[in-house]
């Protein structure tokens, strides 16, 4: 799977870059990991 980037958004807003490094991640309140990958198959989206 090929991650093309990923991002903190906090109140609904991109709030930092996340590095692979860093993961796993957990989220604060108010916030959610976006995450884009690159033509992920169906088989890597149910994981």
């Amino acid at each position: 799977m090929t991650v093309k980037a990923s991002f903190t958004y906090r109140e609904g807003k991109r709030a930092e870059n996340v590095s692979q490094a860093d993961w796993p991640i957990q989220p604060r309140d108010g916030e959610f990991i976006w995450i884009d990958l690159v033509d992920p198959t169906p088989e890597e989206m149910e994981n």
